[in-house]
């Protein structure tokens, strides 16, 4: 039994669903529905409830169940990171999309264990999101806005995530730009070298947006690269919510620049 701020708290240990990880799933005894869920991953210490009635303690004075019913937290860079978004939020979306294949549960397996497989030769963090949208439409992309999503593998008919990211490395204009902002991804290309990445130092994965074309004469590749969206589940969510095609979201992430429509 945990105590913070005057109530009582049941917790109890269980499996991830994300591998190599298991979580505390805390819950006030008088309203079991609202839940807490501390990740950590395996191998490390199990946290004693001194250490669990901290985490308790940030979850409630971060915004849970005040502002969130559900909360979950996670250990990042020496330190627990509040999380608003769940794995149910992800994986919900990730199975909206338009035209999305019958996979059956062999595929689904298959699909998951190249993840996994692609997951530990990358070397930047793949978003939960991202994660469930390659489980659930293809590992190949292709799906989502104007041309599609990167692939996840190479040889699947599309570039894929990582050889995207290694090839404007290589430019020989733009590389350096690139190579000190390691953890911005190319995730979809829109054509003429505008790309959307996402940040693959925090879970939520905040979308930005690159235009070799704003660039002017005197300016740094920094003025090219611009903030779109919170994060990828806002990002998708958006485009869910208006037109298939992306028009609104291209246009949304030009004004974000404080543009207008760029044909």
């Amino acid at each position: 039994m945990l105590w913070a701020f005057g109530e009582n708290y049941a917790y109890e240990l269980q499996e991830a669903f994300r591998p190599q990880r298991f979580e505390w799933r805390i819950w006030p005894i008088l309203l079991p529905e609202q839940q807490l869920r501390v990740e950590q991953a395996k191998g490390s210490d199990k946290l004693d409830p001194k250490a669990l009635s901290a985490a308790l303690e940030l979850a409630l004075k971060s915004g849970w169940r005040q502002l969130y019913p559900q909360f979950r937290l996670a250990w990042q860079a020496g330190g627990w990171r509040p999380q608003t978004e769940l794995w149910s939020d992800w994986r919900k979306l990730a199975q909206l999309l338009p035209q999305r294949p019958n996979f059956g549960v062999w595929e689904l397996q298959q699909h998951w264990q190249d993840i996994q497989a692609a997951e530990e030769a990358l070397p930047f963090a793949l978003p939960p999101l991202l994660q469930q949208l390659y489980l659930y439409n293809g590992l190949a992309g292709g799906w989502g806005p104007d041309s599609g999503l990167l692939a996840l593998l190479p040889n699947l008919g599309r570039p894929a995530l990582l050889a995207a990211r290694q090839q404007l490395e290589t430019d020989p204009q733009q590389g350096g730009f690139w190579r000190h902002y390691p953890h911005l991804i190319p995730f979809l290309h829109w054509g003429t070298g505008v790309y959307s990445l996402f940040d693959s130092r925090t879970p939520e994965a905040p979308v930005w947006a690159f235009d070799p074309e704003l660039l002017g004469p005197d300016e740094d590749w920094e003025a090219a690269c611009w903030w779109h969206s919170p994060s990828l589940l806002n990002w998708f969510q958006y485009w869910l919510e208006t037109d298939r095609y992306g028009i609104k979201l291209w246009q949304q992430m030009y004004e974000r620049k404080g543009m207008e429509f760029r044909k």
